[in-house]
Parts: structure tokens; C-alpha cells; sequence
């Protein structure tokens, strides 16, 4: 039987209270590299390839004695959908109302005029008051805020790209990702708009140009989804006929409404799997209390004939879970660690939305901890859409707000004196990676991220630019975290009504 480094480590410390590690070399950089290899061609949901990673991760879990905890053995199955956008049934038509007598001012097919990326759809029409939201950036904290939350519930909204260049909410300003799209759509959708239309900004060309390319270059017309999911429609128009939108609008005496018709066709559904496995608390009582350690498994797959090996995204975290999942084995906290492997984290978070709303048996989840991009040093400004942005730290976590206790009882944990640490607490996140949807369920939610790169979902994401020493040194500090989350005495709790709700 082999002796991993860290049960090694294990027996020096056997007289301490707390556990830490390092990176098995040999094992760790086997486990990359099959992750990262081109006959794993890239990690794509619902394909031959995951299905073999999946089945590996199995075995790797049984291998390190870990009980399964799966609802068939190790595996959580579940099905998702495959929708194909339909083009030519996908529209925007902008009515104007005036005296009980309506007009159609025009219409916007997809591919003339407007441009819609789909990461989850079911075909719907809307048809709702157009609210102009300007530039949809809602943050009261920065003295900010473009149209009132309550006028949003049930509207759809015409929001403007970006943000004023003089304002906190430009590139590098302490509001920049209120400028984001992506934030703007969910805070959107939190207010109760019923679907978001980007336009230009004026005098701002540049910007749309910027996003629409970014989001043709990231399009994965291969979408899945939940049977149950509600998508939210974000569609973009082009700067002639977005322009057009707001002179209507503003000209307008009368209602203006818009429909959308947002069509798709459904083809074969798939089967996805997330792995899962236990450590049982040593405590009776305490072992219904469940901390879950997740990490996606998945990755893009390939795209024009390359494959994209996802090495920091995320084959990085599910090393770091197969490496804290071995120090626990021999030696449980008293509560319980559930170690997941996520599937389908690129197509919308779909392996840790199902988990989140089909909770395995054997207790209760009272935190998260979630491991995405830990293997890297953060280099850049962090890529167009993404909610992170980079620091001087080695690792950021964000963590729920409604969960104070998260840094209280983690800022000063073993690992911390070789480690520098950011924390940011988020009242809401952005459905950015699996932490996100426990975080909704109020689950306390942290997000262990190692910061934004240029590699960032590009087929140059290698195995050969992880950081070894400081994913070590990452792992000994998410050691040492669940060492303290899993036996200490207070409550882990998630309190209601902290902070105002934001992304």
C-alpha cells in the first residue's frame, strides 16, 4: 500500500489539533495530467470523454476509502435537456401604444440586428412593458442607482453597455463589475425584470463591438439544461437598430411595450453524473452535520478542431478536493465532509443546482466550500464578463455575508502565516461557479479562488503553468479551514437580512 506524503505528514502532527498537507507529487501530477490529456479531449458535459473521467474519479474515491454517498454508489445521475436555438422564430419587435391603438415600430431577427447566447433555453414569448434602465447599474453603496428596483418587477428592461467613463464604474474603479453585463442581467432578474435588452451606449461603440465579439468567440451553441430550469432571455442589439430602440422610446408619448420570442429546438436529452463520496463525522450527533467540498470536473471540451485542457479550470480544484478528501479519511472531524465532483458546470452550473435541490441522504449540508481556478498565480485584469478581479493576494475566498463566522473562525487557521489571504464577503453572487446556487438555497457558501488569468477558457489553460508550490500551500489552508469548520462548536449558520441584496 502506498504512504501519500500526506499520511506521512498525518503521523508527525498525530499530536497537534489540527491537520495540514502538501501536494502529493506524483500522485497529483498523474491526476492532472489525465484530466488535461488529449484523449479526454477537453472534459465537455454529456460526453464519452467526462463519462470516462467521471467513472475515474469513482475508482479514485474508493481507491482513497472514502465511503460513496451517490444516489447509485458514487454517482449522482441526473438528465438535462439539449436545446438548439431555432433562428429564425428568435425576435425582438418593439409596439408603441397610443390611445388604446397600437403600431409596430419594428422588428430585430437573430443574425439582423440582434445577437442572443443562449447558456440555457426554452422556447417562450414576452411581451411586457419596455422600461429604459440606462445603464442598469443599481449600487446605492456607490451612490448609484439607474432605475428603481421596485419598476423593474415584470418590465423588460433596455439597458445601455458599460458604464460613463468618468464614473467609479469604469475599468480599474472600485464599482467596475456593476458595469459588467453579466451583473446587470442578474440584477436585473433579482428585481423581477422579466427579460434585459443590451444596447450601445451612446458615443460608445466600441463597447458593444467589444462584447458581442467576446461572446461570439465564447458561444457554445451545444447547450444543456435542468428540466426545470427558468431561463432568463439577455439579448443584444446592434448599435443601428439599439439606437433606433431609445429615440422610439424617448420620442414616445404613449406605452411602449416589447416582444421577444425566444425559440428552441429540443433534441436528445443526456445523462450527467456527479461523484460523490463521504467521510463520516466522528461525533453521532454532530455527523448529520454535513460540510460539502465540491469542484467541477467538467471543462469546454473542443471547439474548432482544438480541445481545451482546463488545467487551472478546474482540474486544479479537483486535485485540491482529492488531496483534502485523503487527510480526512483516517482522521474525521466530527462532522461529516461530503466531497463532490461537480458535472456541468460550464453549461450553467448543472451538476450543483440538481445537488442543491435533490439533496443526497445522510444529513444535512450546513456549509460550502467550493474550488474553482486554485491553480494558478493571478495575472491581468480579470477577463470581460467575470466578476473577480485580481489583488496582490495568493488566494481570494468569497464568502456569504449572511455567514460573518466564515472569516471569524478561518482568518487565523494554519497555513495563513504562508499564505496571503483576501476575503470578501457577497450578500448575492453571480452564477459564476458552483458556490452560487447553495449560496441561494442559504447554505454558508465560500469560494476558494486562486484569481483571473490570460489562459482563462483558452486552449493555452495547460498543465504546465500550474503553480505547484502555492497550490500546496492552498491546500494546506483548505485542510486546516475544514479541520476548523468540521469541529467547531458553534452553529453554522446562515443569518437573514445582511446587507442589502446585490451581486
Amino acid at each position: 500500500m502506498r504512504i501519500s506524503r500526506v499520511q506521512s505528514l498525518l503521523v508527525l502532527i498525530a499530536a497537534c489539533q489540527s491537520i495540514t498537507c502538501a501536494v502529493r507529487p506524483e500522485a497529483s501530477r498523474r491526476l492532472m495530467d489525465f484530466l488535461t490529456s488529449p484523449e479526454i479531449a477537453g472534459r465537455e458535459a454529456g460526453t464519452a470523454e467526462v463519462a470516462r473521467v467521471a467513472d475515474s474519479l469513482a475508482a479514485m474515491f474508493a481507491q482513497l476509502g472514502l465511503k460513496p454517498a451517490g444516489t447509485g454508489g458514487y454517482f449522482q445521475s441526473f438528465v438535462a435537456e439539449a436545446p438548439r436555438i431555432d433562428s429564425a422564430h428568435t425576435f425582438v419587435r418593439l409596439n408603441f401604444e397610443r390611445n388604446t391603438v397600437q403600431k409596430e415600430l419594428f422588428e430585430a431577427t437573430l443574425g439582423k440586428g440582434l445577437f442572443f447566447f443562449p447558456k440555457q433555453g426554452r422556447s417562450q414569448v414576452l411581451e411586457a412593458p419596455l422600461l429604459n434602465g440606462g445603464y442598469g447599474i443599481v449600487a446605492p453603496e456607490l451612490g448609484r442607482e439607474d432605475y428603481s428596483p421596485s419598476m423593474a418587477k415584470g418590465k423588460i428592461l433596455m439597458l445601455s453597455l458599460g458604464a460613463p467613463s468618468d464614473s467609479a464604474f469604469r475599468p480599474g474603479a472600485v464599482g467596475f463589475r456593476h458595469s459588467l453585463s453579466p451583473i446587470k442581467s442578474r440584477m436585473a432578474q433579482e428585481n423581477g425584470a422579466v427579460a434585459v435588452l443590451f444596447v450601445q451606449a451612446a458615443g460608445d461603440a466600441s463597447r458593444l463591438q467589444k462584447e458581442i465579439q467576446t461572446r461570439q468567440q465564447d458561444f457554445d451553441p451545444r447547450i444543456l439544461q435542468l428540466p426545470e430550469a427558468e431561463p432568463f432571455p439577455v439579448l443584444f442589439m446592434d448599435s443601428l437598430l439599439g439606437a433606433r430602440m431609445q429615440r422610439e422610446y424617448e420620442n414616445s408619448e404613449g406605452r411602449v411595450s416589447a416582444s421577444i420570442s425566444v425559440a428552441f429546438t429540443m433534441e436528445n436529452p443526456c445523462t450527467l453524473r456527479n461523484v460523490a463520496a463521504v467521510v463520516r463525522g466522528s461525533d453521532q450527533e454532530k455527523a448529520s452535520e454535513v460540510i460539502l467540498v465540491g469542484a467541477h470536473y467538467d471543462h469546454l471540451g473542443r471547439r474548432h478542431g482544438t480541445y481545451y485542457p482546463g488545467a487551472d479550470d478546474n482540474a486544479s480544484g479537483i486535485v485540491a478536493l482529492s488531496e483534502a478528501a485523503e487527510a480526512f479519511v483516517a482522521r474525521p472531524p466530527v462532522r461529516s465532509l461530503l466531497f463532490v465532483c461537480f458535472d456541468g458546470e460550464e453549461k450553467g452550473l448543472l451538476g450543483s443546482k440538481w445537488l442543491s435541490n435533490h439533496p443526497l441522504e445522510g444529513g444535512t449540508v450546513v456549509a460550502m466550500i467550493n474550488l474553482d481556478c486554485v491553480g494558478r498565480i493571478a495575472s491581468g485584469p480579470a477577463p470581460m464578463g467575470s466578476p473577480l478581479q485580481n489583488d496582490d493576494s495568493q488566494i481570494t475566498v468569497f464568502y456569504s455575508k449572511q455567514a460573518p463566522w466564515i472569516e471569524e473562525e478561518l482568518a487565523g487557521v494554519a497555513g495563513t502565516e504562508s499564505l496571503k489571504v483576501s476575503w470578501s464577503s457577497q450578500p448575492v453572487f453571480y452564477e459564476f461557479s458552483d458556490h452560487a446556487s447553495f449560496h441561494a438555497k442559504k447554505v454558508p457558501s465560500m469560494f476558494f479562488f486562486g484569481g483571473a488569468h490570460g489562459d482563462y477558457h483558452k486552449p493555452t489553460d495547460s498543465p504546465d503553468k500550474i503553480e505547484w508550490d502555492l497550490l500546496g500551500k492552498r491546500i494546506e489552508f483548505l485542510i486546516a479551514s475544514l479541520d476548523r469548520l468540521g469541529n467547531m462548536q458553534r452553529k453554522l449558520e446562515f443569518v437573514e437580512g445582511e446587507g442589502r441584496r446585490r451581486p
